[in-house]
């Protein structure tokens, strides 16, 4: 008589490989931090043009619309995990997908309106470090709300998927605030 061993892994290969994957972004976004520090301090002068006026509330309240993009992230996959109807999840779903969207677009018109008052990259080197990392984690939430929508008319929605999506989504989410703050104060 034969009996196999089902081993039960700690965490799921999916999630382990979004684990390591936005553990190499952590190091690309530290990098980029890094550098911006390095630079501003070693500066005698961090001038921004003066005819810059930073959008320091617009941006706040993109802040806001990628946090509560978050919560109903988590909600989506607490309601895959207690067997909610798939329209209630995916509702909430749908909710990540269009605050992502939001962002993207909205951050993308703060951008503009910096542009045509005067800051860009070729402005300074404080334009350079700021389109290169406000652009870097745009694209990064821009990335996840497409991977999400794959995953929205994925006819069957497991709870694995999902898990490895929110590992990434939150690391997107959590770092924008430590970003808004190094940029925009």
């Amino acid at each position: 008589m034969s009996t196999t061993i089902k081993k039960r892994h700690i965490i799921s290969s999916p999630v382990f490989a979004t684990f390591v994957f936005v553990f190499i972004e952590i190091m690309f976004f530290s990098a980029l931090s890094s550098s911006y520090f390095v630079i501003k301090k070693g500066r005698g002068v961090w001038d921004i043009p003066g005819s810059i006026k930073m959008p320091v509330l617009p941006a706040a309240f993109n802040t806001m619309v990628l946090l509560l993009s978050a919560l109903f992230l988590f909600l989506a996959v607490r309601a895959l995990q207690n067997g909610k109807a798939m329209a209630d999840i995916k509702g909430f779903l749908l909710r990540v997908i269009f605050l992502g969207l939001l962002f993207v677009c909205f951050q993308s018109f703060l951008g503009a309106q910096l542009i045509n008052s005067g800051l860009k990259m070729t402005t300074s080197i404080f334009g350079a470090c700021f389109y290169l990392i406000v652009g870097a984690h745009t694209l990064h939430v821009l990335f996840g709300a497409i991977t999400l929508a794959f995953l929205y008319f994925n006819k069957k929605l497991d709870i694995t998927s999902l898990k490895a999506f929110m590992v990434f989504w939150v690391f997107v989410v959590g770092i924008w605030p430590f970003l808004y703050a190094q940029l925009y104060f």
